[in-house]
């Protein structure tokens, strides 16, 4: 069975395209390539039917947001370079780890609340 790759505004997307492409090719009665090429919307109308696209699979890409399509997705995802999106996010994540994080102080050094160093009139 195919895996879901597709979401909702992408599938919609596709198959109004599709659609459109197709009509234009029964209302207009031209000739040549140019009129043939018009099949291609063939091709989004079956992948927005279907909620899958077989590109998308090959390069890992996914548009469905549900949850049960990341779960599918979770068992297929390529180490790293899985999207360009997850690439950001393990970049974001990398950048985020290798930042040294300064110690806090301990609790009873920490002042009082409300005796900070701001004075009561001059705060907000």
């Amino acid at each position: 069975m195919l895996k879901t790759n597709v979401g909702s505004l992408d599938r919609v997307l596709r198959i109004v395209v599709g659609l459109a492409l197709i009509g234009w090719f029964f209302v207009d009665q031209g000739t040549g390539f140019w009129h043939w090429a018009k099949l291609i919307g063939v091709v989004p109308l079956l992948t927005g039917l279907v909620s899958s696209c077989p590109l998308y699979t090959v390069l890992g890409l996914s548009t469905c947001l549900k949850p049960c399509c990341k779960e599918e997705r979770g068992a297929q995802r390529r180490p790293v370079l899985h999207s360009v999106v997850g690439l950001r996010s393990v970049q974001a994540d990398l950048r985020r780890r290798a930042r040294p994080k300064a110690p806090r102080p301990p609790i009873s050094s920490r002042p009082a609340a409300g005796t900070g160093t701001c004075a009561a009139a001059s705060c907000p």
